[in-house]
């Protein structure tokens, strides 16, 4: 077993999370340089319990785990001001750390070599720093699943990458061959099922994390009810061997699967549409 995934139970206060994101770096071991971008998912103004962005309170231990001076933290969204808002709404703005929002970002362009993908513009703050991708434990309407790997959507510019959604599943794993997260951490405290926007909250209590992106997403998915290799992008990557997508090649540390695992649906009126339909 190469990848090694970190489960972490914890509850909806500060102190489970400090003490959640603390175990998980035990557990882990990561190693981070002196540049490092902490890429939450931000993509429209609302709330962690909502089951929709990035739980705050993760960025603020995670910040303090590595240490102020070397952190960045970014996001685009959909909304041109959304990190702006959610940066002040729950304090972020006021920490010893930079602040970017991607939207107003110089883009700068990346080769690929890719199948679906040739060349990406890049936010300019990303570049030239270890990106750790903290992700939602959400559904999406046309991938499946938005985790780790489709969070790094956000570093593209300009907005939105509406491009990326045709052909996502090969997208995604072209774009990861371009960037690649050094750490992932999923924020399922409240997970969201039905869409990525509209979403319906789900409990699930858990943190989700590794050095290996598709492992952890692999995990994550699993989590949620999915089996990890149906998810085209899981496979596809695993296939190329840019990650380990076969949850049973993985090595689960912490909590078990099966202790926080929910079913997670995805909306009615949307099923025409998920992957589940498009790619079987």
């Amino acid at each position: 077993m190469g990848s090694k995934v970190a489960v972490i139970k914890v509850e909806d206060t500060e102190k489970s999370i400090q003490k959640g994101i603390k175990k998980l770096l035990i557990e882990l071991q990561p190693s981070f340089g002196e540049k490092v971008f902490i890429k939450p998912n931000f993509v429209v103004a609302s709330s962690p319990e909502r089951g929709v962005i990035t739980d705050p309170r993760i960025i603020k231990t995670l910040i303090k785990e590595i240490g102020e001076d070397r952190v960045v933290v970014g996001d685009g969204g959909i909304g041109k001001h959304s990190f702006d808002k959610i940066s002040r709404k729950y304090g972020l703005d006021r920490l010893e750390v930079p602040m970017k929002n991607l939207n107003l970002d110089e883009g700068v362009e990346i080769k690929v070599k890719g199948k679906y993908l040739t060349r990406v513009n890049i936010a300019k703050s990303v570049v030239g720093k270890e990106i750790i991708s903290l992700p939602k434990l959400k559904i999406h309407t046309i991938a499946g699943v938005t985790l780790g790997v489709k969070n790094l959507i956000g570093v593209l510019l300009p907005k939105p990458a509406v491009y990326m959604h045709n052909n996502i599943h090969g997208k995604l794993v072209d774009l990861l061959r371009a960037i690649k997260p050094v750490f992932t951490i999923v924020d399922g405290i409240y997970g969201g099922e039905r869409d990525e926007l509209f979403t319906r909250p789900v409990k699930t209590g858990v943190l989700i994390g590794g050095d290996d992106v598709v492992a952890v997403d692999a995990v994550s998915s699993s989590i949620m009810g999915f089996d990890p290799m149906s998810i085209p992008y899981i496979r596809m990557a695993h296939e190329e061997g840019l990650g380990m997508g076969d949850i049973e090649e993985i090595e689960i540390l912490g909590d078990s699967i099966n202790d926080v695992k929910k079913e997670f649906k995805l909306s009615r009126l949307k099923r025409a549409f998920s992957w589940t339909y498009r790619f079987t």
